[in-house]
């Protein structure tokens, strides 16, 4: 435990790919282009609110959210699903300014 609060103190994970295993070119770290804030919530009003900021309903809901320039977490990877532990590092990483 005392090893995961430095590292998130520290962090280390802010670099990560957030959006791993989710489909489409912003899932590929190199590739993201999402410049914006970090938008926090249920799926439900995340997907809302991207949409009701230029998101398109055409898009999927990641996709919506990066063309609406928002950030979000979206972790659907085999390697390293979602858990609260990732959303905690990347709710520090925002809160610090270092989601990539």
């Amino acid at each position: 435990a005392e090893k995961y609060f430095k590292d998130l103190a520290s962090g280390v994970h802010c670099a990560s790919d957030w959006y791993e295993g989710t489909t489409g070119q912003h899932g590929l770290l190199t590739n993201r282009h999402a410049v914006g804030p970090a938008l926090l919530g249920f799926d439900e009003t995340i997907d809302a609110h991207c949409l009701k900021n230029g998101g398109p309903a055409s898009q999927p809901h990641a996709e919506r959210c990066i063309t609406a320039k928002f950030n979000i977490l979206s972790l659907h990877g085999a390697r390293l699903p979602y858990n609260i532990c990732r959303n905690l590092e990347w709710q520090v990483c925002a809160a610090k300014g270092q989601l990539p």
